[in-house]
């Protein structure tokens, strides 16, 4: 990804699998441990593996009950 560019990003969770976007084109497929993020841990956004904080700016963060979709996603 470019530094000092506005990107967009969106995750989607499905049994367990997960499926990110950055600027509409799907980057990874992954499938943690199973489960969802509703699970017991709290869910951190912007925070690195090491706990690290985030350096940058968040707009327009939204939640969805559902799986997304490609098209949704492009919407």
């Amino acid at each position: 990804m470019t530094r000092d560019t506005w990107h967009h990003v969106a995750f989607s969770f499905d049994n367990g699998a997960v499926t990110a976007w950055i600027d509409g084109v799907q980057e990874t497929l992954t499938t943690p441990g199973g489960g969802s993020i509703q699970g017991g841990a709290p869910f951190v956004l912007s925070a690195g593996n090491s706990g690290s904080g985030f350096a940058g700016a968040m707009d327009d963060v939204s939640f969805f009950h559902g799986v997304l979709n490609q098209s949704e996603v492009d919407g």
